[in-house]
């Protein structure tokens, strides 16, 4: 049944808008637009809830290991170059092999020692990696092992996809943890119960990162935030802009924006009376796959939808070209199997008999 088990993720928003004939900005500043949240509400502990994020430009600043091209089935490498599962004979073990050279905002150098503190300072959080993976070791300054109590093809993803975070920012509160996980104690414990709590307090001054661009608290207001290029990024001559203009708000915050050609680039979801207007100035939508949308979600437990053929009534009453229409115009594709996952991942997973 099933043919193959690769994981497709993306993050893609339902629609990306691209002013691409008008010149709205400085030829080395790219404009762009995500809601975000300011201080005192925001920090820059991106750990805790409330942090100030970026949205998809938050890996220009706290990299991941990687980034997923969903259409090819490969990886762009970042602070990873090369991963395999070891041993050879019952594989068990994502080992990850790092980019030696990379540099962190504050000009320390990026080693194993940055993963562990990032995975295991998740573990604080209850990322889901730790439920496959059990121990994240260090087998050297540049290569990182992933043990898996509960082998999954998922793993992969959730180490190459995470944001790294600075060791030398969040250090103290991983070499705590790390001395409390030694004793043998765990999540349960007292000692980590309070340690999470008061890292959820921590609030440093700035968000440090490997990426190509730095952040100053500075350039944040309520209307607009500015990164800036880091000159010792590794691929810094494959950089096109020399800063990174973020207007903040939801859809019709930056609609007027975009109106007003001041703006080359979102991933809000547009109404269709919009999409025509920003047509007719020469905006193009590109209609990329988010693989989720609005969805019936049924309690099992429930009668009558414990019962297999009401579900399968309400498939037949509920028109989802209607629905997908009214819910995202343009951008929306109905569902055509229901499984619960986007029909475009289906045949990554099942054959052509199942499906």
């Amino acid at each position: 049944m099933f043919r193959s088990k690769r994981l497709c993720m993306v993050l893609i928003a339902v629609s990306i808008l691209i002013l691409s004939s008008f010149a709205v900005s400085a030829a080395s500043e790219f404009v762009g637009c995500w809601p975000y949240l300011v201080p005192p509400q925001g920090h820059f502990n991106t750990f805790a809830t409330n942090y100030v994020s970026f949205g998809l430009y938050w890996d220009m600043i706290e990299s991941p290991m990687a980034l997923y091209y969903w259409g090819t089935d490969e990886w762009l490498t970042l602070n990873a170059v090369d991963w395999e599962l070891i041993p050879e004979d019952n594989p068990d073990t994502y080992r990850i092999h790092l980019r030696q050279g990379v540099k962190w905002h504050d000009g320390t150098d990026f080693t194993s020692q940055d993963v562990l503190s990032t995975f295991y300072l998740g573990y604080l959080f209850n990322w889901a990696i730790w439920n496959y993976v059990d121990k994240v070791e260090a087998v050297d300054d540049y290569t990182v092992d992933f043990h898996m109590h509960r082998p999954s093809t998922v793993v992969l993803r959730y180490i190459l996809r995470e944001r790294l975070r600075a060791y030398s920012v969040y250090g103290d509160y991983y070499e705590e943890l790390a001395g409390y996980l030694a004793s043998g104690k765990d999540a349960d414990s007292s000692e980590i119960k309070q340690l999470k709590v008061r890292f959820s307090q921590f609030q440093p001054p700035t968000m440090i990162g490997t990426g190509p661009y730095t952040f100053n608290p500075r350039d944040l207001t309520e209307a607009v935030a500015v990164m800036h290029r880091f000159d010792d990024y590794w691929a810094v001559d494959n950089m096109k802009f020399d800063a990174i203009r973020i207007y903040n708000g939801e859809t019709a915050a930056i609609t007027p924006l975009f109106l007003a050609k001041e703006a080359e680039y979102a991933t809000h979801a547009f109404p269709p009376a919009t999409e025509k207007q920003l047509q007719e100035i020469g905006v193009r939508i590109a209609r990329l796959p988010l693989r989720t949308g609005p969805a019936l979600f049924f309690n099992h437990d429930v009668y009558p939808l414990n019962r297999k053929e009401v579900r399968q009534a309400m498939a037949y009453a509920i028109n989802r070209d209607e629905v997908a229409a009214v819910s995202l115009g343009a951008s929306s594709v109905p569902q055509k199997y229901m499984a619960g996952v986007s029909d475009s991942l289906l045949p990554l997973w099942l054959d052509d008999e199942t499906l």
